[in-house]
């Protein structure tokens, strides 16, 4: 793998954790509820664990923007995503599609894409893990990892911004049709 490619991915990662943690930090009471509704862990754990996983994340995102500890975060940020995947995936198994997936940014229902949103972001971690060719890298090169990461970004925001919105998009659709 070339290393702008695993650098890149190591920052898009940085900054999805980043903000999810940060999302959930300025809005811990929320956070707490949702965290609620989505009844996959014991009532007497949720202030915890609604407490744990922003700093799991922070954690996450730290670590994936140092290359000595890129390795063991993108490690983190799958078990994070696994669990988060499990969670949607029992909920949407019990016809509980209406919930908030707590994902951070816009209030967005649980869905088969967030799944494949969070599949794509293991893809991501794994490009962190990959073998890396060795080769210095010069300023283009880190140039072109911040713009590829800052675009990922971009893109991973819209994205959670289409999810968030799709069910009003399909009324429109409706509507129109």
């Amino acid at each position: 793998m070339d290393p702008v490619i695993a650098n890149a991915s190591s920052l898009l990662l940085a900054g999805v954790f980043a903000g999810a943690a940060l999302h959930k930090w300025w809005h811990a009471a929320e956070f707490r509820g949702v965290l609620a509704d989505y009844r996959v862990i014991p009532a007497e754990w949720v202030n915890a664990s609604s407490r744990l996983l922003p700093v799991l994340e922070f954690g996450a995102a730290l670590g994936l923007a140092v290359p000595g500890t890129a390795f063991h975060a993108a490690v983190l940020a799958v078990v994070l995503l696994l669990v988060y995947s499990m969670a949607i995936t029992v909920n949407l198994l019990h016809g509980r599609r209406e919930l908030d997936c707590g994902c951070g940014g816009p209030p967005q229902p649980l869905s088969a894409a967030l799944l494949l949103r969070n599949a794509v972001l293991v893809v991501f971690a794994c490009a962190v893990g990959a073998d890396r060719i060795e080769r210095p890298l010069g300023i283009l090169d880190w140039g072109i990892t911040l713009l590829a990461a800052a675009a990922g970004v971009l893109f991973y925001l819209i994205i959670n911004q289409l999810l968030a919105n799709s069910d009003s998009l399909k009324v429109l659709k409706r509507r129109h049709a």
